[in-house]
């Protein structure tokens, strides 16, 4: 299955891992902007077997389904210091903690949005839940990610990969 995992209103990674929980049997190609290997790594440990960047060159998508058709992982080249088997390994000891291991899924969904410009109001209304909520998970990813404002949120996201930089 081929998966663009930033689509809106839609946590791409979370429906890698829902889909590889109910369908053992499916192997996922991610489809991504985001170059951050924070993402890509994130991707591999919720179950996809492939990180292909969009901006890659004609025909990285038919190489990457052939290797998961026959049963080995693929990463886009120009994130290839380090093999997609090193990126689902377990973060080490020691090493800075991110977005993914640090926030539930749900902070990183109000923080991806957030971080997209969203306010309260916006968030309350897409996700379904009570302006008073918003304001809780802000305050815990704040505390969390120990950030003081939300420009410092923003910031974050687009180091983890989180949202893509627009200049």
């Amino acid at each position: 299955m081929v998966r663009d995992i930033n689509v809106p209103n839609l946590n791409g990674i979370e429906a890698t891992r829902e889909i590889r929980r109910e369908a053992p049997s499916v192997r996922v190609i991610a489809l991504s902007m985001r170059s951050a290997k924070a993402c890509a790594q994130e991707v591999f440990r919720a179950g996809a077997s492939a990180y292909v960047l969009k901006n890659s060159e004609f025909g990285e998508l038919t190489r990457a389904v052939r290797a998961v058709v026959a049963g080995r992982t693929y990463l886009s080249p120009s994130l290839r210091s380090a093999s997609a088997e090193e990126f689902a390994r377990p973060t080490e000891k020691g090493a800075p903690p991110t977005a993914f291991s640090l926030l539930t899924p749900r902070e990183r969904e109000i923080l991806r949005r957030l971080a997209e410009g969203g306010t309260t109001r916006h968030i309350t209304l897409r996700l379904q839940i009570s302006p008073k909520t918003v304001e809780a998970h802000r305050l815990r990813i704040m505390a969390k990610l120990k950030n003081d404002t939300v420009a410092q949120l923003t910031g974050y996201a687009i180091g983890e990969g989180l949202i893509a930089a627009e200049f």
